[in-house]
Formats: structure tokens, C-alpha cells, sequence
């Protein structure tokens, strides 16, 4: 056969191209599942809710409030030191004891003051003849010069020997009375009525001047009226700016956790001070127990609470039912339908608040039921 005989193929046409579609189906499948996940994790028909961790969002009083550390002291405490050196005969008093003002506390050796006096007195005698002497002597002197039979000069002279003795009469006197201080500060008194409080010498031992040392290292006694005490406590920049003088104060003590007791603030500082081994700067504030307790004593710390304002009708949920979550916040809400009971999250505006509960100002109402999370009330404190 020859090759213009020879049968020519037909040409083949080119098969149409399939169009991959596994792409979409996988863009199509990841929104179907980001969409499950957050309906799953905003509503969950089949989540067991627990009544005991349920709380309902009702308005009520919200109570804002400054927590800081304290320390309650006797504003009227008195060091009792010693303005002269001895050695102690006598402490008449013990720690605990109350005593008035005026009382006898400590007496500290006499027996050198009193000679010391003994001795001051004779001088002033001694002082006393001799101006009278002098004086008498100046006085013969001036009537013989009237008559010429004293010179001028020998007359100048007794008149000048008698101002001198007058003067060591006034000298002998100064001596005379600072013996008697000397021997009035070898017994020490209380300046106020009050209780011992601490008790720092034994008869015996021998002080030192308290103007000569610190007045603790000196001091011999502490006496304090512990029928007013107050708390103290050291507030930063930002909280003192929210305080004022009688807004009321709850301590509660360390020592007494079971009790509350009330103050008022009496005291605000100023200016602000620089606690040793501290970097800031605080301004100390005090307030004032509204009554005395024997069990509250000095030394004892515990938390202070000042309420800088009341908001009356607030919506309010415990701090335990909101999460912090990317800057936001947010609670699981617990509704109920025909299907049951499921919980959804929702986002929240949060307003002011204490430690305990805070104030809800959107994103729930009033009556709508929310789950708590006692674990996370720490991480999720919230600040006023």
C-alpha cells in the first residue's frame, strides 16, 4: 500500500481538564468546625451545672473599699527615762500594772544628792554671813567718811566687797537650787495615767541619761493609755488620694480573725515618708478604734479596710464568676430551655468593685443566672 492510500487517523481531541475542588471542601470544613468549637464552647446543652456553684445577678449595696496591711499603737505612749545618771533602788511598778498620773515609777540612789544639797545649803549660808558682814562693814565706813574719819578710798572698797558678797549669795542660791532638781529627778514619775507596758530595769542597775542615748535604748519604762488605740497603716499614691478624714475603717486581726472592729480615719499624712529597706515612697494613715478591747493590744497586726464610697443599687456578681480572657471579660451564663439546662459565654463591662463581689454594668441582666470558679479568684482580682 502505497502512502497516498494509506488511511489517515482522525485527531484525537484534547480531554477537558477536572477541576481540583479538595481546597474548598477543606476551607468549607475548617469553618464548619471553628464554628462547632465555638458554639460547643459558648453553649453546652449536656454540661452538668451544679446548683452549689450558681449565683444569681441581683442589685444591691457595693461597698468600695482600700485594703492594706496595719499595725495597731497607743497614740499616748510615754517613754520614762532618766535626765540624771544612778543607780536604781526602787522600780515600784510591773508590766500590766495601771497606774495614775503623777505616781511614783522608779528612785534611783539619793545618798550623793542629798549631800550634794546638804552642801549647797551650808554654802548659802556661808554666803549669806559673809554679805552680811560686808554690808555692815560698808555701812560703818560710809558714816566714818561723813565725819572724816574714813578715807574715800577705804569706803569704795567695802562698798565693793559687799555687791561681791551679794552676788555669792545669788550664786549660792543657783546651787542651792539646782541640788534640790538633782535630787527631785532621782525619782521618776508617770506624765500620764495609763498602763505598764513594757518594763526595761531591775534595782540595781545603773542608767544613763536619756538626752545622752536614743530614748528607747534609755528608756526605763513604757507607760501607754491603752483606752484609745488606732491602727496604722502605709498607703500608696493612688489609694491615699481616695481617703478622707472619718470615713470608716473594719481591722481585723491576725490574732482575732473571728472579729471585726471599727475605726474611723483620724489621720492622714501630708507628705509622704521613706520606710527604711523600702524604694517608695507612702503616706502613713491612721484611724481610731472606736472602742477599747482589752484583747486588741499594741503590736498586733492585721488587715485594714477603709470604705472611700458606697454605691447603693448596683447589679453585683461575686469576683469568683468573671474570667479575664485576652484583655477582656467574661461570664458563663446558666440557661434554661425546653432542651435543659446549658451554659454559654458571654462578654462583660465591668464597673467598680471590692475584693468580694464587682459590678456588672453590661453584657447580663438583672435575675440571670451565672456559674463561679472559686479557683480562679485569685488571677481574676479585680482592682478599683
Amino acid at each position: 500500500m502505497s502512502e497516498s492510500t494509506r488511511p489517515v487517523a482522525a485527531p484525537t481531541r484534547p480531554r477537558p481538564r477536572r477541576r481540583r475542588r479538595w481546597p474548598l471542601l477543606l476551607l468549607v470544613c475548617a469553618l464548619g468546625g471553628g464554628a462547632f468549637a465555638a458554639w460547643h464552647f459558648t453553649h453546652r446543652p449536656h454540661a452538668t451545672v451544679y446548683p452549689a456553684l450558681v449565683v444569681t445577678a441581683r442589685r444591691e449595696k457595693l461597698d468600695i473599699e482600700i485594703t492594706d496591711v496595719g499595725r495597731i499603737e497607743a497614740p499616748d505612749t510615754v517613754l520614762v527615762t532618766s535626765r540624771v545618771p544612778g543607780r536604781v533602788t526602787d522600780v515600784l511598778v510591773a508590766e500590766g500594772e495601771r497606774v495614775k498620773r503623777g505616781q511614783l515609777l522608779v528612785r534611783l540612789d539619793r545618798r550623793t544628792a542629798l549631800e550634794q544639797l546638804a552642801r549647797a545649803r551650808a554654802e548659802l549660808h556661808r554666803a549669806r554671813a559673809a554679805h552680811e558682814f560686808a554690808a555692815r562693814d560698808a555701812e560703818r565706813k560710809a558714816q566714818g567718811a561723813e565725819q572724816g574719819i574714813v578715807a574715800r578710798l577705804d569706803l569704795e572698797s567695802a562698798r565693793h566687797k559687799a555687791r561681791l558678797a551679794q552676788l555669792d549669795v545669788k550664786l549660792a542660791r543657783v546651787t542651792l537650787a539646782e541640788a534640790r532638781d538633782h535630787l527631785h529627778d532621782l525619782e521618776l514619775s508617770s506624765p500620764i495615767s495609763g498602763t505598764v507596758t513594757r518594763r526595761a530595769i531591775e534595782p540595781g542597775e545603773m542608767v544613763e541619761k536619756g538626752v545622752e542615748a536614743s530614748r528607747e535604748s534609755a528608756a526605763l519604762l513604757t507607760v501607754a493609755d491603752l483606752s484609745r488605740l488606732v491602727v496604722k497603716t502605709d498607703l500608696d499614691q493612688i489609694d491615699v488620694a481616695k481617703v478622707r478624714l472619718g470615713q470608716r475603717v473594719s481591722v481585723k486581726l491576725d490574732a482575732l480573725p473571728d472579729q471585726s472592729f471599727p475605726a474611723r480615719v483620724t489621720k492622714i499624712a501630708p507628705a509622704s515618708v521613706q520606710r527604711t529597706g523600702k524604694d517608695v515612697d507612702v503616706f502613713p494613715v491612721e484611724a481610731l478604734l472606736d472602742k477599747a478591747d482589752p484583747r486588741v493590744k499594741p503590736g498586733m497586726t492585721g488587715d485594714v479596710r477603709i470604705s472611700v464610697r458606697e454605691e447603693p443599687h448596683v447589679l453585683a456578681l461575686p469576683l469568683e464568676s468573671v474570667r479575664k480572657k485576652h484583655g477582656k471579660e467574661f461570664v458563663t451564663r446558666v440557661v434554661s430551655d425546653a432542651q435543659g439546662e446549658h451554659t454559654e459565654e458571654v462578654e462583660v463591662k465591668l464597673g467598680a468593685g471590692n475584693d468580694h463581689v464587682v459590678e456588672v454594668v453590661s453584657g447580663i441582666a438583672e435575675g440571670q443566672r451565672v456559674l463561679v470558679d472559686p479557683a480562679s479568684a485569685a488571677k481574676n482580682e479585680t482592682k478599683i
